[in-house]
């Protein structure tokens, strides 16, 4: 029961970083074009 909850809450931390991550990158690559069209 509480190694699933735990489990469960590991995982949405995951899911998050993900998310964040996938994110800076999209910004990152929308930063790199601006430059370059500059």
């Amino acid at each position: 029961m509480i190694t699933e909850i735990i489990t469960s809450i590991f995982n949405s931390i995951l899911k998050q970083e993900e998310i964040y991550l996938n994110n800076n990158i999209e910004q990152l690559s929308e930063f790199r074009k601006d430059i370059i069209l500059k």
